[in-house]
């Protein structure tokens, strides 16, 4: 089997088939990881943090010396707002900081002497809601600049549904006050709370086009409202991922997109295996994939604030963990006319590709790394000269597979999918349906991870007798009838006690069959229970969808027969497509519940 070596390509940010990406508004670039955010994420804790000595040395280094404190600046020059990163970190230590590094850190994030604060009290924007705020382009004036913070208040509480009331402080500074960057910080309470919050614009900020300039301020309040959100110790220690992905994405949904992320965007597209807790502005991507599935950012925000890992994704998406790193994986192959989930999309997004093209020929093909949890694994697909191809996925949370005219086929963790790749079809002895048709061009596949380990998308191409060969679904299933109610009465309601062979048969010819006969009690009262369903079914190799279904069942007890209950929930548990895998002698499949949960049943080979 050829390697082919996908963990070099996705680790050196290599673009994709020798096109240049494009960034929004620009000329054609050598699109490339900022390695100022990488160098950020080498120095964040386990859970994604920026620890408070290393602020206080970026401190030292960037803005001006603290006493006692070794000093650290980054090799790259074009790092991204490590300053006030900092400035941020420290400012929210303060009660814990000695004496003297205290006073100097309050010195720098408080105004002095020759600088007006500007106040913006609770609702003193409401009249301005509706429409974006913009900054002007050129330093404003106090009237000017308490409109524009006022108005991307009252915009930004429209969205979100909360009401923002903290009192924000704004004034511009000469650079050097903060390193050049611009800066939220507390004004803390009593008892850990927050009072007001603080925004500190350097005046070079309003050299930049409007659409940056609005991102940016729209930025520094979003950090406003996590401080109105979250106790302070929530947010001490908190994922940069989260605290400043929310912040990032927030600034550039608000515009629509700038300039200013380009670089953040460029990093988040080409480095799919990245760790989550290694991220920071970057995770702006995570947010963008989050909205195009239905999720609305702007109301899950705020509520992962004091979260971590699967659950405050999973509060971002609407949705679990796993179908999330799905959506990720998928988005970052950026093959939209493979459909939807195959792009990614979001506001101020570049052109950056890193999925690199797994050719498919007389030898199998795979493309395997290491991933953290939330990295994932993006290809594409170029097989041609077989009959059948076939992708499986090992390892990760979920995956998926698609090609040309098929759609895409959903993966769990051990499954694969087969696409016919002749003109001709690829149908089975008995006329078995089952392997969809693919057009001609490029197909992708993709594998994400929510725990750290292993994964890889194996390639191959089969004949049209071995793909028939190889399928394992044909065959008579059997377990008791009790496992199957069980399931069903935790999504459909009580269903009876009952004992018996539940026996499901997948034919040759493209037929399905299912029953049982049982012994049942309900109370005190025992009888017989008889059911069967009959239907087609088409098989992918990784799900099966049934059709025609047609049955019903009966119960007996006392002499007196009455309509089965819990019925419907087998028509349900029958009548849709399910994701199996068969290990063994052993099929697991899972199937669609209404309310969206997905119900799995254990079923054990009997001919």
């Amino acid at each position: 089997m050829l390697l082919l070596a996908v963990l070099l390509a996705a680790a050196s940010g290599c673009t994709g088939a020798g096109t240049k990406p494009t960034r929004s508004g620009g000329d054609p670039v050598e699109a490339r990881p900022d390695p100022g955010l990488l160098a950020l994420g080498e120095l964040l804790d386990a859970r994604g943090a920026l620890p408070v000595e290393q602020a206080l040395r970026m401190v030292a280094g960037l803005v001006e010396p603290l006493p006692g404190v070794e000093p650290w600046t980054p090799a790259d020059t074009t790092a991204p707002p490590m300053a006030g990163l900092a400035l941020r970190t420290a400012a929210q230590a303060l009660p814990t900081l000695d004496a003297p590094v205290a006073d100097r850190i309050r010195a720098i994030v408080e105004p002095s002497a020759d600088e007006e604060e500007l106040v913006v009290r609770p609702g003193q924007g409401l009249a301005r809601r509706g429409s974006t705020t913009v900054a002007p382009d050129t330093v404003p004036s106090n009237e000017e600049l308490t409109g524009v913070v006022a108005g991307i208040v009252a915009d930004i509480e429209e969205r979100t549904g909360h009401r923002l009331r903290l009192t924000v402080r704004v004034r511009t500074v000469a650079d050097a006050r903060t390193g050049g960057d611009a800066l939220t910080t507390p004004v803390a309470g009593d008892g850990g709370t927050t009072r007001a919050c603080r925004i500190a614009l350097p005046r070079t900020l309003f050299g930049a086009d409007a659409s940056s300039i609005t991102s940016t301020i729209a930025h520094e309040v979003w950090h406003c409202f996590q401080y109105d959100a979250a106790p302070l110790r929530n947010l001490d220690g908190a994922p940069l991922w989260i605290i400043e992905g929310q912040a990032e994405w927030a600034g550039e949904a608000y515009v629509g997109g700038s300039p200013s992320s380009a670089a953040r965007w460029d990093t988040w597209l080409l480095q799919p295996a990245r760790a989550l807790t290694t991220r920071s502005y970057d995770a702006i991507g995570l947010y963008a994939v989050a909205a195009a599935t239905g999720a609305d950012p702007w109301r899950t925000m705020l509520p992962m604030l004091g979260r971590r890992g699967a659950r405050a994704v999973e509060t971002l998406f609407d949705r679990s963990a796993t179908e999330a790193v799905r959506r990720v994986a998928t988005s970052l192959v950026r093959s939209p006319e493979l459909g939807e989930v195959w792009e990614s999309r979001g506001p101020g997004i570049t052109g950056s590709r890193v999925a690199p093209v797994l050719t498919v020929a007389a030898e199998p093909v795979e493309a395997r790394m290491r991933v953290p949890a939330f990295g994932a694994l993006p290809i594409r697909i170029n097989a041609s000269g077989g009959e059948v191809l076939r992708v499986t996925v090992e390892g990760g949370a979920a995956g998926a597979v698609a090609m040309p005219l098929a759609g895409t086929v959903e993966l769990a963790p051990g499954g694969h999918a087969m696409f016919c790749l002749t003109e001709e079809g690829c149908a089975c002895p008995g006329a078995r349906p089952g392997t969809p048709q693919a057009g001609a061009g490029e197909g992708a596949a993709a594998v994400g991870a929510t725990t750290a380990g292993e994964v890889a998308l194996v390639a191959e191409l089969l004949t049209v007798e071995e793909m028939c060969e190889s399928s394992g679904l044909v065959g008579e299933w059997v377990t008791d009838v009790a496992n199957v109610m069980r399931v069903l009465s935790a999504e459909y309601g009580t269903v009876p006690s009952c004992r018996g062979p539940w026996v499901a048969t997948f034919t040759a010819d493209g037929r399905f069959n299912a029953g049982y006969e049982a012994s049942c009690r309900i109370a005190d009262v025992t009888g017989r229970a008889t059911a069967r369903f009959t239907g087609n079914y088409t098989d992918t190799g990784r799900t099966f969808t049934l059709s025609d279904v047609v049955g019903d069942g009966s119960m007996t007890l006392n002499g007196r027969t009455m309509p089965l209950p819990g019925v419907d929930g087998f028509r349900t548990a029958l009548g849709n497509t399910a994701d199996y895998v068969i290990d063994g002698d052993t099929l697991t499949y899972s199937f669609a519940a209404p309310d969206g949960s997905k119900p799995t049943i254990v079923l054990t080979r009997r001919s």
